[in-house]
């Protein structure tokens, strides 16, 4: 009997260890968990374009909403952590790496205060992508002694379809989108007054370190001692890179400070210096090229285009200054660059036309760069060609992607085809005579048809045979069939 009752004690007392052991992982890992929901939960959130889908660097990317969010996704990048984010409508919470993630901006926001740049060391470079969606960054305001500055810093990633505004004063290195860019920026435009005491200020990048530069615009005042561009303070050649392409400046540069080295001046870019074949291409300069040193120690390099061409193998082709007083690509009349392609034009109407079509006749031939249009009512420097910047959609849902079609193909008489290249969104419209489809090309409306279609990236189609078919939009324009119309904005047609 006592055997039995030792037993039965001996059983109790390893059932209760058991169970005290388990209830102790059990409390561990309620402990654990609840750790990490309160990291998850406590910690900022950004949400997705598609909420619905969890985040896809290439269809699905991060949302920037507000000044809150930038901020947030700005310090992240700085110190090295990631982002948190929200999706599935809000039943997966995941972490992202902040400097590589790919980022959408779905509103205007006005920065308040100082900013600390995106990516304010070399080790905190943005790898990403950042997507401006069309949308204006204002208030950008930098002072002090930075080294490199500009809504990013260092930029290693993508950054596209941006506006910034502002005023950025810094020692060296600033530029409106990035101090240092070894990227690519595209489609971007600098409203931000730049202003450096020392080298490297330009409207878009202060130093384009091999990097790329792309469909973009300089429309403001860029001043500094050494190396001061409109697009970029110097395009440095890095192997195949080191390139602007197919931009243009209407902001004035100056130069100013003291000291005993050359001034090195520039419309697009200060100076190109390197030995990889880099480019300067179908670029156009309106900003007047003046300086005011203090000293007569400074030696004066100063072009429409770029101050100096030291690139062995750096090509300038296709570029064009306005500036009456600098009738040359180059300082002092050095012909380091395409004699046959680069040229200066006046303010005439013919001129401008002949301008207008010849960075059209470039961009024909390369569906991946914005056409130009000019309007020749306007009055000033809005009569110059300025590039078709992508529009996007503000009526729309900015968190739903837009459906997209593979091509455009139009046909019109005498059998000619004009194409518009993937990624076209017909933004509104029924394909209807009464209710013309709205057709935007991200890249530009492309030319395939030797000159016969026009520079406009935003059409009004009319026509009842406006179909969907594989994914190919197909149209017949007006030429062979009066009932197929063709509307550019300004209202002629073809």
């Amino acid at each position: 009997m006592l055997k039995r009752v030792n037993k039965l004690i001996k059983k109790r007392i390893i059932s209760c260890l058991v169970l005290a052991v388990c209830a102790s992982i059990t409390i561990i890992s309620m402990f654990i968990l609840m750790a990490d929901r309160a990291d998850m939960t406590g910690d900022y959130y950004l949400s997705v374009a598609d909420k619905a889908h969890d985040y896809d660097p290439d269809e699905n990317p991060l949302l920037i909403k507000s000044l809150a969010d930038l901020i947030y996704m700005r310090d992240a990048v700085n110190s090295g952590d990631k982002v948190a984010y929200s999706s599935n409508n809000g039943n997966i919470n995941k972490k992202v790496d902040a400097r590589s993630a790919s980022y959408r901006l779905s509103s205007n926001i006005a920065l308040s205060g100082e900013w600390t740049p995106i990516g304010n060391t070399l080790a905190s470079s943005f790898t990403g992508t950042f997507d401006g969606y069309g949308k204006t960054i204002t208030g950008l305001f930098i002072s002090g002694s930075y080294d490199v500055a500009g809504l990013f810093g260092y930029n290693s990633g993508v950054i596209r379809n941006l506006t910034v505004q502002g005023s950025i004063s810094a020692v060296s290195r600033a530029g409106g989108i990035a101090g240092v860019n070894t990227g690519e920026i595209n489609g971007c435009i600098n409203e931000a007054v730049i202003t450096v005491t020392g080298e490297f200020a330009g409207g878009i990048a202060g130093e384009n370190k091999g990097g790329r530069i792309y469909n973009c615009a300089n429309k403001a005042v860029v001043s500094g001692f050494l190396r001061v561009g409109g697009i970029t303070g110097v395009c440095t050649v890095s192997g195949s890179g080191g390139i602007v392409r197919n931009s243009y400046n209407h902001g004035n540069v100056r130069g100013e400070g003291k000291g005993n080295t050359d001034g090195l001046l520039g419309g697009i870019a200060g100076a190109v210096d390197g030995s990889g074949a880099g480019r300067l291409e179908n670029c156009y300069n309106y900003g007047s090229v003046s300086y005011s040193y203090t000293n007569n120690k400074v030696t004066v390099l100063r072009g429409g285009v770029a101050g100096k061409n030291s690139g062995s193998k750096m090509t300038i082709n296709n570029c064009y200054t306005l500036d009456s007083s600098l009738y040359y690509i180059l300082s002092n009349n050095n012909f380091n660059f395409d004699v046959a392609t680069c040229a200066a034009f006046d303010e005439s109407d013919v001129s401008l036309n002949a301008l207008l079509n010849e960075l059209n006749s470039w961009v024909s031939t390369r569906p991946s760069y914005f056409m130009w249009v000019r309007d020749t009512e306007a009055t000033g420097s809005q009569r110059l060609p300025r590039l078709v910047m992508p529009e996007f959609d503000d009526g729309q849902n900015d968190e739903q992607p837009s459906p997209m079609v593979s091509s455009i193909s139009v046909s019109y008489g005498g059998g000619k085809n004009c194409a518009m290249p993937y990624g076209t969104v017909p933004s509104s419209g029924s394909g209807t005579v009464d209710d013309p489809y709205v057709l935007y090309g991200k890249e530009g409306f492309l030319d395939v048809s030797g000159g016969e279609c026009s520079a406009s990236a935003l059409l009004t189609l009319g026509g009842a045979g406006g179909v969907y078919t594989s994914q190919t939009l197909k149209y017949r324009l007006a030429g062979s069939d009066d009932d197929y119309v063709c509307e550019y904005p300004g209202g002629e047609t073809f």
